[in-house]
């Protein structure tokens, strides 16, 4: 599942925003269950995605 979420590349801020929420819940799941390799690369990818958010858009508070 990992691999085909960070396949796509959402274009909106609102896909964007979305995408980080999903892997950051994700993520948080994995560690639970004791995942964490799998975990550790969500929250790389929720990492990139706040980058781009944070350039993109001036009013975005990060949750992490």
């Amino acid at each position: 599942m990992t691999e085909q979420l960070s396949e796509s590349e959402p274009e909106s801020l609102e896909s964007l925003k979305r995408a980080f929420v999903l892997f950051t819940n994700y993520a948080k799941a994995l560690k639970e269950i004791g995942d964490s390799k799998t975990a550790e690369e969500c929250r790389n990818r929720t990492k990139e995605i706040e980058a781009k958010l944070v350039k993109e858009d001036v009013e975005w508070v990060s949750m992490l």
